[in-house]
């Protein structure tokens, strides 16, 4: 009988030590989850690329249509600002972007007896007001785009004629119309994103002056688009 209390009190003792051992141990919390990326919020950022168009000239007073094409290309660059709201995987937005550029081109043609013409375009900028619609995947954006657009143009027409001067006509103007595009965004840090994106414009069919002679010129542009953007915390996010 004392035996078996005996070894009774030593597992008694050795349960409370062991228990005693469990108790001093510090007992770890499980890692935190990892947070989401959020593109809710103000941005604002640059944007680099390059373009190309095509102008139409036609005679607005017939039915014949386009009598010349002057493609153009050239480089654009400037910056944009915007703000997002996301709801789980959806974000919206809303986004004013201004570019500068050379985007220029010539054409010229044989215009018998007279001699030959030469047409150019150059657009000096492009700005737009757009909503967008994105599908969020954490850190990755994919957006469409779409609103209105404005652009300044510079137009003109050359009349070589053999054994004579040059004669030279100018115009230029602001014109506006609509535009679409998509992109792909990618968050590299909590408030920083690098973006591609395409971008049409759609100026329509104006008319234009040129030494008191109407000319229609009919515009569309596609661009190019690398780009950084920047979000602001605090207030906006």
């Amino acid at each position: 009988m004392r035996v078996f209390l005996g070894a009774m009190g030593v597992v008694l003792g050795l349960s409370a030590g062991a228990s005693a051992a469990d108790m001093s141990m510090p007992v770890k919390a499980p890692p935190p989850a990892p947070a989401l990326y959020s593109w809710t919020g103000l941005y604002i950022g640059g944007h680099l690329g390059g373009g190309w168009a095509n102008n139409g000239w036609n005679d607005p007073s017939t039915t014949f249509g386009t009598f010349a094409d002057v493609d153009a290309d050239g480089i654009l660059g400037g910056g944009q600002v915007g703000f997002n709201w996301q709801w789980s995987n959806i974000v919206l937005g809303l986004e004013a972007q201004f570019s500068a550029s050379n985007i220029d081109g010539s054409a010229s043609f044989a215009a018998p007896p007279l001699g030959t013409v030469t047409l150019s375009n150059e657009i000096n900028w492009i700005t737009s007001v757009t909503g967008r619609l994105g599908f969020a995947a954490n850190n990755w954006l994919i957006y469409g785009k779409g609103g209105w657009a404005w652009a300044d143009f510079d137009g003109a027409a050359s009349l070589a004629i053999p054994g004579a001067t040059t004669l030279s006509v100018t115009s230029d103007g602001d014109r506006d119309g609509w535009t679409a595009g998509a992109g792909v965004e990618w968050g590299f840090a909590p408030n920083w994103s690098a973006l591609v994106e395409y971008q049409y414009y759609d100026f329509g069919d104006e008319t234009f002056s040129f030494g008191g002679v109407p000319v229609g010129i009919d515009t569309d542009i596609h661009t190019v688009k690398v780009g950084l953007n920047y979000r602001l915390g605090g207030l906006f996010r």
